[in-house]
């Protein structure tokens, strides 16, 4: 390519660029803002790689999953079947892919991506939708193009995927949140970035997730136990799925074993939030015998670990933003302390080392007031490490 022609695709390209950054700046309807964000990654993308002699560039996609949740979806997926549309239709010189085990190995690039619920502005309290993605260089770990958009939609999809919906706890550890630092497009100044760092490994929870959602149990066990069995394997979704899956098959004892596991990487990264779901203004758990039984088990091993553990921890109910606040403060301390009254059945001493408090909905994340799958996560009771000192 001659040098002239060079420089004129680089314009054209550069001016489109200007163009869809600056439709994203407001927030429009989910599949708009979709297209938006697709076409702005990809003209970034090939503005960056105008001067590479390869002709087809192999991208894989990792899941676009909540910021606040580490939930995958169904507005995730939306979002995805967009973005390998766009491609099609627009960027035929792009090979697109689902990350997975093979293709990461030979793949160009890896697009990243998550879903916020945000203020646009620092001046505003009003919250909307905020998609982002990036692509990284999986060469050299650099992120070479990046994009977001403002989602006007307020009624998303928001029902997890079967992984997700199971799980036991929201899966908000430190790859997770380098998960999110990297989807932004925040530049590591120390050259360390986790989530490029252990790609290989995301792609073979990425296939153990989708055995899970098949239905493959068996499978998804032995990509879940592939993943444990690195050093970088050592995250809350790899043994999150091991509980599930080994449930599903009815192997109870290795599914208390995986969950005790999830409690201990859990407690590492101060991510300790369980789904346990209560009755409505009521401290009773919710009345499925199966998750009762269940909700046993993870208390049973949460006061296990504090029992042979010199750790303590304040127990923080929480709820969504309906009725008033003296009332759900009230509400959320007694659901807190209801925990810990389960948890004094299996350690006795469990009251030297938790402390109960109640928020109400001062702590919400999504704030939205809707008591349905987009605002679980204000519905939670977690437990943070604190020094023993204060209790």
């Amino acid at each position: 390519m001659n040098r002239a022609l060079v420089y004129s695709v680089i314009l054209i390209l550069t001016v489109a660029l200007a163009t869809l950054q600056g439709c994203a700046s407001q927030p429009v309807p989910f599949d708009k803002a979709a297209e938006t964000l697709a076409k702005n990654l990809f003209t970034e993308i090939r503005l960056k790689t105008v001067l590479s002699s390869s002709k087809v560039k192999k991208i894989v996609v990792d899941d676009f999953t909540d910021e606040d949740s580490g939930e995958v979806v169904a507005a995730s997926q939306q979002i995805e079947d967009i973005l390998f549309g766009v491609a099609h239709d627009h960027f035929g010189n792009f090979s697109l892919s689902k990350l997975n085990s093979k293709n990461v190995v030979y793949a160009d690039y890896v697009i990243n991506g998550v879903i916020s619920l945000e203020p646009q502005t620092a001046n505003t309290r009003e919250k909307f939708y905020h998609v982002f993605a990036s692509a990284t260089d999986l060469a050299s770990g650099k992120i070479i193009a990046k994009s977001s958009a403002w989602i006007s939609t307020r009624d998303l999809n928001y029902t997890p995927l079967r992984e997700y919906k199971d799980a036991p706890m929201f899966l908000t550890d430190n790859r997770h949140k380098s998960k999110v630092e990297n989807a932004r497009g925040m530049i590591k100044t120390d050259n360390e970035d986790e989530y490029y760092d252990s790609i290989e490994t995301s792609a073979i929870l990425t296939e153990a997730s989708n055995a899970y959602g098949q239905g493959k149990y068996v499978r998804s066990i032995k990509l879940y136990s592939k993943s444990a069995d690195r050093s970088d394997g050592q995250v809350m979704k790899t043994y999150a799925g091991l509980y599930q899956a080994n449930l599903k098959i009815g192997d109870k004892a290795a599914a208390e074993a995986a969950f005790g596991k999830l409690v201990d990487i859990s407690v590492q990264n101060n991510s300790l939030s369980v789904k346990l779901l209560f009755a409505v203004n009521s401290t009773d758990f919710i009345g499925d015998p199966k998750l009762r039984q269940r909700y046993q088990m993870w208390i049973r091993q949460i006061s296990k670990f504090f029992k042979y553990n010199n750790s303590c921890a304040n127990i923080v109910g929480h709820s969504s933003h309906t009725g008033s606040e003296a009332y759900n403060d009230q509400l959320s301390r007694e659901r807190a302390a209801k925990v810990q009254r389960v948890m004094a059945r299996y350690y006795a001493g469990i009251k030297n080392k938790t402390r109960v408090m109640g928020m109400g909905f001062r702590e919400n994340i999504k704030g939205l007031g809707t008591d349905d799958g987009r605002d679980a996560i204000d519905r939670r009771v977690e437990f943070k490490i604190v020094d023993c000192a204060v209790i």
